[in-house]
């Protein structure tokens, strides 16, 4: 997303939307030309590349005094 401005300014031709959805895209039926997703399972039909590798790390509250026994621990 950072850097689709300058993209878009050297390639003005290019058309570009965004629909951020939970939805996953049909080529068949959808006018979409590229779909981005989250997961690690292959998609039918479609030639999916890693874009990017998330690292996910729970995180409280800076001024909470009980220790986190469960992510479940309010």
């Amino acid at each position: 997303m950072s850097r689709l401005a300058s993209f878009s300014d050297a390639h003005p031709r290019i058309d570009i939307e965004l629909d951020p959805t939970l939805e996953i895209v049909s080529f068949a039926r959808d006018e979409a030309d590229l779909g981005m997703r989250f997961g690690t399972v292959p998609w039918k039909g479609v030639d999916a590349r890693l874009l990017h590798v998330e690292k996910f790390a729970p995180v409280a509250h800076s001024e909470r005094t009980l220790p986190l026994s469960d992510l479940s621990d309010e």
